[in-house]
């Protein structure tokens, strides 16, 4: 997974960002066209960090970003207050998490959500008995119902989106 980073580091500010995007190519579905994907990196910068709600170990249940992939399911995370930590993901809301889990929200188009099982620049799954695969957008508000054409023979059920941590 590529990590958003300014020229200064992680925590940089009013530098132009590297990897702010997975690829140039914009998607459009529906009425929607924006970058599909996303980058982990510090998610209090401006773009498209994914944003996740984590409890590392010795801190708090807090909102965070991702600074490194360690696997699948384990992912090296920030949070808002600067703690740095390995945390797994698992199906729980943010008042449930136990130190060293974390978890993110996913928004599919008919406004209802779920937690992400695996998580990659460009695709999400959930925690079903089947998991399913979902195309996700960097763009809070970018939901549709419409699958991503191109996909349709990898098992993509359609485009979801991952809003800011809460």
């Amino acid at each position: 997974m590529k990590i958003s980073r300014t020229p200064s580091g992680n925590t940089g500010t009013g530098a132009t960002r590297t990897d702010q995007f997975i690829s140039s190519t914009q998607v459009t579905s529906s009425s929607t066209t924006d970058y599909a994907g996303a980058v982990g990196g510090v998610y209090t910068q401006a773009g498209p960090q994914i944003h996740v709600q984590c409890y590392i170990k010795g801190a708090s249940r807090a909102e965070g970003g991702i600074l490194l992939m360690k696997g699948e399911h384990k992912f090296y995370v920030q949070d808002a207050t600067g703690n740095k930590g390995q945390c797994t993901l698992v199906n729980k809301a943010k008042a449930s998490l136990l130190p060293g889990e974390m978890s993110i929200t996913v928004t599919k188009a008919d406004a209802s959500t779920f937690y992400a099982s695996k998580i990659t620049n460009k695709f999400v799954w959930d925690f079903s008995a089947t998991p399913k695969k979902y195309r996700y957008w960097h763009n809070s508000t970018a939901t549709t119902s419409n699958t991503y054409a191109t996909d349709y023979a990898a098992g993509v059920v359609g485009f979801v989106s991952i809003p800011d941590a809460a």
